[in-house]
């Protein structure tokens, strides 16, 4: 996620607190470097709560990000069932 400020990206991953968000970060952070990764989970520790409206902007941040990266070919998005096939 190159195209994202790592502030945003620790905020974002901060706010998700429920099974589908966590699931996300996990995706997020299973496909970066490792040491990426552990970097931003050490700042979102330190994070403390997130307030919503950050929350949710940096989220929001994060979907126009990755659909910018699908609109321009530098990412590609598959269907449960083209995984499953895979």
């Amino acid at each position: 996620m190159r195209v994202l400020a790592i502030p945003e990206l620790v905020t974002a991953i901060a706010f998700a607190t429920d099974e589908d968000d966590i699931a996300t970060n996990d995706f997020l952070l299973d496909n970066m470097s490792s040491r990426m990764a552990t970097n931003i989970r050490e700042e979102v520790g330190e994070r403390g709560k997130v307030k919503r409206t950050d929350g949710e902007t940096a989220f929001g941040l994060i979907v126009s990000a990755m659909r910018d990266l699908i609109t321009s070919g530098e990412i590609e998005l598959k269907a449960d069932e083209e995984e499953e096939e895979a």
